[in-house]
């Protein structure tokens, strides 16, 4: 089982290449691999409720559902807490699961990690 990083920096403005990376975070957790997933810069507005419910993919997956399923299965959501700060983002207003971390957390986690995806 490998350890796998998946870090999204983008916002709506790239809503497929999201779409495609939490996909991807779905099937190496399905695989039984050990994922966690790390938003940050726009990428943090992926954690507010609401904001996955109505984009659907070009292959018509709907990205509400790959989310839900990684939240249900136990993979933790690291939110940049400068990113959240920055934006007067809620905390409260975040999908289950989120926890605000800092840059060195986030260096931490990609020495842990087999695996690191980026967008």
């Amino acid at each position: 089982m490998a350890k796998m990083l998946f870090t999204i920096s983008k916002g709506m403005q790239d809503a497929l290449m999201v779409a495609r990376a939490f996909h991807f975070a779905k099937v190496a957790k399905e695989k039984g691999h050990d994922v966690t997933i790390f938003l940050l810069e726009d990428g943090v507005y992926w954690a507010q409720f609401g904001m996955t419910d109505d984009f659907i993919t070009t292959t018509r997956e709907k990205m509400k559902d790959m989310v839900d399923y990684l939240s249900n299965n136990g993979v933790t959501f690291y939110v940049c807490k400068a990113c959240v700060d920055k934006r007067l983002l809620d905390p409260d207003e975040f999908i289950t699961g989120c926890e605000l971390k800092a840059a060195p957390e986030y260096v931490d986690l990609m020495v842990e990690n087999t695996s690191n995806f980026v967008i």
